[in-house]
């Protein structure tokens, strides 16, 4: 890597850190793990050929990464991905898999016996995706070499191919007459969606609080999916960056002391003792609202006010100081308002962020009761507690992060316990109730765009197929759910304000 690169802390949209740098820097030292790509095996046409077809076929991918990318961790993490989609969940990772013992040999037959001509295009595109996605020049080295291999692809329509792939594939679409192979459309459909999302501006969102203030349920409702853990303890003990994709692929990444392209709920969940880095990556499609127009990472800082380990907050405070981001999202407990320890923090990130770069939400507001808590109340005395302070004009978001991640979680028929399909119904009835939404603290404008009758991220249109039928009355219940519980109003919010627009105070 460049040093001028490592300098600067940013490069072509990427983030990348210094040795010994704190956690103000970027989650990972390899070059190429928030590339901004995500995977395309759905639906891959290798999928539906023999067990023995998919060996071969791994041979012959096996045998460029060996190549060209040994010691590329992307490259790798990428192919173990293909193992296990080809070779089922027991497949062994490329560090001790047999499936390259004999490549060389495979290859020397010039793909003959090996890859029909059918799939030699599809072929070229995976080999292209795991070794040298952003690599034009290496990719011309191995446009070449396969070329060589496989005489029998038709020089004219691979060029063209090519050249889709590395000079028009932001969007641009290959003429049908000139479409190598009709079994790679998808494929090519999802090496533009990537291409055009590479070239987004990164818009990144510090996310700072107290203890037991909801943060990390806040983020999953935001991600629409389970990410951060919500234990009432001290659960985030490092700096997390997570990042999302441009479609949904089925896949989340996490970069810890490994990179692990394929991490499931239990290793996204769990720290790995071993390492000292103190920072972790994920990587995964967000299910938001959020604009666009933009890339996002959300960067999760441990609790501040942690009674089990003090350094959490010097690690909060280095994010602060020494991070780059847009936006610094302060999580409230609307349950325990007024702390000496919120105060303290609140006072640091007045002296040490401009205010419009601040948002404050007061979160778990669906706990008041009735008769006995007043949500204006509240959210007045935030507000004039900040003025005490001295931000000026503060951004006020009350929120319940638990009511919006349910209502994501049904809309997308992700599993839900019984004790969370009774919140839901009872969450639905309360925070419809005029003097209990929280809707009404936000501009109209709010809501969040759709396309039929579910919201963009729900309609099964980015590779995610929905299981089991919502019915129409439950879907627009929790349409208005997430109105309701302020989170639309949220994401209008954090993609508005970036750019400094006015009329984004959001208190009363």
């Amino acid at each position: 890597m460049a040093s001028a690169e490592l300098a600067s802390g940013r490069s072509a949209g990427r983030f990348f850190v210094k040795q010994g740098e704190g956690a103000g820097g970027a989650p990972c030292r390899e070059k190429a793990f928030l590339d901004g790509t995500a995977l395309f095996l759905h639906e891959h046409p290798v999928l539906r050929k023999s067990t023995t077809f998919r060996a071969r076929y791994l041979n012959a991918l096996g045998y460029f990464v060996k190549k060209y990318a040994d010691g590329d961790a992307r490259a790798q993490a990428v192919f173990n991905v293909y193992l296990q989609a080809f070779q089922g969940s027991g497949a062994p990772s490329s560090s001790n898999s047999n499936v390259l013992d004999d490549t060389k040999k495979l290859m020397g037959l010039g793909f003959s016996g090996i890859l029909p001509t059918t799939y030699r295009y599809s072929f070229f595109l995976d080999v292209l995706f795991i070794v040298c996605y952003d690599n034009p020049a290496l990719a011309r080295t191995i446009f070449s070499e396969v070329m060589d291999l496989s005489p029998k692809m038709r020089s004219e329509k691979a060029q063209t191919l090519f050249e889709f792939l590395y000079h028009r594939g932001d969007g641009a679409s290959i003429p049908r007459t000139q479409m190598p192979r009709t079994q790679i459309r998808r494929q090519l459909v999802c090496w533009a969606q990537n291409r055009a999302f590479s070239a987004k501006p990164l818009r990144t969102v510090l996310i700072t609080a107290g203890m037991s203030s909801g943060k990390s349920t806040l983020i999953n409702a935001l991600i629409g999916k389970k990410i951060s853990r919500t234990q009432n303890d001290a659960c985030t003990a490092k700096i997390h960056y997570i990042y999302n994709k441009p479609y949904e692929d089925g896949f989340s990444g996490e970069w810890e002391s490994v990179l692990d392209m394929n991490a499931d709920e239990e290793t996204l969940m769990t720290y790995d003792s071993e390492s000292s880095v103190p920072y972790l990556g994920v990587y995964t499609y967000f299910r938001s609202s959020l604009s666009h127009e933009y890339k996002w990472c959300f960067v999760d800082t441990p609790g501040v006010n942690s009674a089990l380990d003090r350094d959490h907050e010097q690690l909060s405070r280095n994010a602060i100081e020494n991070g780059d981001y847009d936006l610094v999202l302060y999580v409230l407990n609307a349950e325990n308002i007024g702390t000496a320890d919120d105060r303290k923090h609140l006072e640091y990130v007045h002296q040490h962020v401009p205010e419009e770069k601040v948002v404050f939400v007061i979160n778990k507001l669906d706990r008041y009761k009735q008769g006995e808590d007043c949500i204006d109340k509240t959210v007045g005395g935030v507000r004039d507690d900040l003025l005490e302070i001295g931000f000026q004009s503060p951004t006020l978001c009350p929120l319940s992060a638990y009511a919006a991640l349910l209502a994501k979680k049904s809309l997308l028929n992700d599993p839900m316990n019984e004790d969370e399909h009774d919140d839901l119904r009872l969450l639905i009835r309360k925070l419809r109730k005029q003097d209990q939404t929280l809707s009404r603290f936000y501009p109209p404008s709010s809501p969040p765009s759709s396309e039929g009758t579910l919201p963009f991220w729900a309609d099964g249109k980015n590779g995610r197929k929905r299981s089991g039928t919502l019915s129409k009355v439950l879907e627009e219940e929790c349409r208005s759910l997430l109105c309701d519980s302020g989170l639309s109003g949220l994401e209008a919010v954090l993609s508005g304000n970036l750019n400094g627009d006015e009329g984004m105070d959001c208190g009363i």
